[in-house]
């Protein structure tokens, strides 16, 4: 999801300056900084144990561990976190050598900040946790007798297992299988 996609509570987010999106108004803003790929967190740890203040935009993701069905926190923003800053008083030079960080988000010479308002309203805006699997999408079957056959998927059906439809003799078979066996069909 990129910032210029976000919608919060409904209204669409318009990252101009002309919006009021950026502020120009308190000594310390918000500023975005690109992290190196799946280091957001080392950037984020790193960055706090410096002093600075981090927020990390995380929504909850369903996955397979261990063949168990879980919840994980990935990143809203994948490759991106929102750090504190004073414009005067912030020591600026550490942070593009902090580990896990890329670069300062930056439009030519210009670092363009948030409003404190916008970040504490993307916080809020949690969206929706994301199932690995929705009702009715389509499956295959990646292990077992099953193999290569597809289905649709119907519902859990206890930590590790799920509900799928498979079509077998003209008929559809309701069929519980484990979750770990189970890909989306392409």
């Amino acid at each position: 999801m990129a910032i210029a996609d976000l919608s919060i509570h409904g209204a669409q987010v318009n990252p101009s300056p002309a919006a009021g999106f950026f502020s120009d108004q308190r000594s310390e803003r918000w500023y975005v900084v690109q992290t190196k790929p799946r280091e957001e967190r080392r950037a984020v740890d790193n960055l706090e144990r410096q002093g600075y203040r981090c927020k990390l935009m995380t929504r909850d993701t369903e996955r397979v561990r261990r063949g168990v069905r879980c919840f994980v926190a990935e990143p809203l923003f994948p490759g991106y976190l929102f750090i504190a800053l004073d414009r005067h008083e912030s020591d600026w030079s550490k942070i593009r050598s902090t580990r896990g960080v890329s670069r300062m988000v930056r439009f030519g010479d210009h670092f363009p900040s948030l409003s404190p308002e916008v970040v504490v309203a993307i916080e809020q805006a949690r969206p929706q946790p994301v199932p690995l699997f929705k009702r009715g999408e389509r499956v295959v079957v990646q292990e077992g007798p099953f193999t290569g056959i597809e289905a649709v998927y119907v519902e859990p059906d206890g930590e590790a297992r799920v509900m799928i439809l498979l079509r077998m003799l003209g008929s559809e078979q309701a069929v519980s299988l484990p979750l770990n066996i189970l890909s989306l069909a392409r």
